[in-house]
């Protein structure tokens, strides 16, 4: 078995693999300037290649004896320009996840939920390349 965090990035790289053919990161994976546009990969025109940067946030408890908890995972999404890419992405990972279970090492039983996106925004950072974020609940039970 493997872990929550390594079992749900297999499946996001497994749906939207083939669409962000830029890659898809682990920002824990990252050095501390994260996504730049010396770092992004591009094409041979200069566009920057569609790409995610996955990130885990704040872990709450939850339940009444304490046996559960919920965590979250924001997919951030970016392509060059315009958002076919993202949108495709952002559909792939929803089906993918969306009442999804899983059962890992490090917790007993798992159920994804997709709690929603930001909308089309543009990324300063990346000269305002196209921009969006996924984001995913996980509600867990311990062992």
């Amino acid at each position: 078995m493997a872990t929550l965090h390594s079992a749900v990035e297999a499946v996001i790289e497994v749906a939207a693999g083939a669409t962000l053919t830029g890659g898809i990161y682990s920002a824990e994976e990252m050095d501390r300037g994260n996504v730049t546009l010396e770092t992004v990969q591009r094409d041979a025109d200069g566009r920057i290649l569609p790409f995610g940067v996955l990130r885990w946030r704040g872990d709450i408890p939850g339940g009444g004896l304490h046996i559960s908890g919920r965590v979250f995972l924001e997919i951030w999404l970016y392509e060059d320009s315009g958002y076919a890419h993202i949108r495709e992405a952002r559909h792939t990972i929803r089906k993918a996840l969306h009442r999804r279970y899983f059962t890992t090492d490090d917790e007993t039983s798992v159920k994804a939920r997709w709690v929603g996106d930001l909308g089309e925004l543009t990324a300063d950072e990346l000269g305002g390349a196209s921009m969006d974020r996924v984001r995913i609940q996980f509600t867990y039970a311990w062992r």
